[in-house]
């Protein structure tokens, strides 16, 4: 009998709703908006004084199905029909935030730090990861801090240096949040890795601003909040199934998800 919540009955990400979501058609790209338009919200209610957040066009692209039709020659011109997705460049369809420092350089003032929800086609064997980096790297020589927040464990690091989960290396955590401050130059700049796995919460991870000035973001209440706000989660979360692709779980963390499936059956009961 199916085992269904309101709440994430995990401490951090939930695996069940992870892997529908790497496996669902177009699933991913939906949650991914929600993540970034709660991540919005809350930045923008959260920052310090004279610092704004908005929601702008992704580094990312996103995986869209190309759009074709064949031409019937001689027949002059005639009807055909597409998606509304489909009339759309697939670089339209993501976005990320970008955290502004008020009262300088344009309209909403000087860019200061990035924030990418990264999405499986811009990931390592994705079809657009190689472009992915190339705007990375603009990214940050152009002096924009970068937050990028992975949590799809079925494909390698966005990093080379660092261990791959899919890989069963040693130490690889399935999610990570990556945080880059090519401060003071971009070849001393610093980066921050925060893996975590499972078991574990979603890390509380210190942003930075311009200057000296810090941001300190609960990436783990917003995943809280999309959870708990779109409908459809509480009938495609059942805990009463393992999740799908379980095996490309590490030994411990399938350990994990079938003890915490054990505690809900049984608290069920």
């Amino acid at each position: 009998m199916p085992i269904y919540a309101p709440e994430n009955l995990y401490p951090g990400i939930n695996p069940h709703l992870n892997s529908f979501l790497q496996h669902e058609p177009g699933a991913w790209e939906s949650f991914h908006a929600e993540l970034v338009i709660q991540t919005r919200i809350i930045l923008d209610s959260q920052l310090p004084p004279g610092y704004l957040a908005l929601a702008e066009k992704s580094l990312q692209i996103s995986e869209m199905a190309s759009v074709a039709f064949n031409a019937v020659p001689g027949k002059g011109a005639r009807p055909f029909t597409l998606t509304v997705s489909g009339i759309l460049t697939s670089d339209e369809q993501l976005k990320g935030v970008v955290i502004y420092q008020a009262g300088e350089g344009s309209t909403f003032g000087r860019p200061i730090t990035r924030i990418e929800v990264i999405s499986p086609a811009n990931k390592p064997g994705g079809s657009h990861y190689p472009r992915y980096v190339e705007k990375r790297l603009e990214t940050l020589r152009s002096g924009l801090r970068l937050v990028e927040i992975d949590y799809l464990p079925e494909s390698g690091s966005l990093m080379h240096s660092l261990p791959s989960y899919p890989d069963q290396d040693d130490d690889a955590y399935p999610y990570v949040i990556i945080v880059s401050d090519p401060r003071p130059e971009f070849e001393k700049g610093r980066v921050k890795v925060y893996g975590f796995g499972v078991q574990d919460s979603i890390p509380i991870v210190p942003i930075p601003l311009a200057g000296a000035d810090t941001y300190v973001f609960d990436s783990g209440a917003v995943y809280r909040q999309v959870f708990e706000s779109l409908r459809y989660i509480q009938t495609v979360v059942d805990y009463e199934d393992l999740p799908r692709n379980f095996e490309s779980y590490h030994d411990t963390d399938q350990s994990f998800i079938r003890a915490t499936m054990q505690n809900i059956k049984a608290n069920q009961s």
